[in-house]
């Protein structure tokens, strides 16, 4: 939503930034923009869809996993630890949570997706894991402790 042709800034968008503009307001836009992109998309014979779709597959392929993190790590530093420990579980799991069916506390959601995550991510006993930051790999010795490999030091 943040640029009319993709090259330039949509000159709204300096106002959506600066919170002048009611949340009422953008989902009325947001609206507005998804329902233009249907109609142009229902429109579209099958191989333009295809077309798009490929060029869709190719750009996310070319482009890097997550921008401007500075900018979600430095918002995410302005809320004060108070309320992480408010709203979110013992764990303290902020990205994501599991609500499958049995799960009834944001304590048990954690624990699920903890779970889930260690499960589709295959570890196993002496893994390595590679650190985000910088690539080191981390031996894992996946003692399931509630739902959670930790990690060996």
């Amino acid at each position: 939503m943040g640029r009319g042709d993709g090259r330039s800034p949509v000159w709204y968008m300096r106002l959506v930034y600066t919170n002048l503009v009611p949340d009422w307001l953008i989902r009325v836009g947001l609206r507005v923009i998804l329902a233009g992109s249907a109609r142009r998309w229902n429109r579209m014979g099958l191989e333009e869809r295809d077309e798009e779709r490929r060029a869709l597959i190719e750009k996310l392929r070319r482009s890097p996993i997550a921008v401007h993190t500075e900018d979600a790590n430095s918002q995410h530093y302005e809320v004060p630890p108070e309320f992480f420990r408010l709203v979110l579980g013992a764990r303290l799991k902020y990205s994501c949570c599991y609500w499958p069916e049995g799960v009834w506390t944001i304590d048990q959601a954690e624990e699920a997706m903890l779970r889930l995550t260690c499960q589709r991510a295959r570890l196993e006993d002496g893994a390595d894991i590679d650190r985000a930051s910088d690539g080191v790999p981390l031996p894992v010795r996946p003692a399931v402790i509630q739902g959670y490999y930790h990690v060996r030091r």
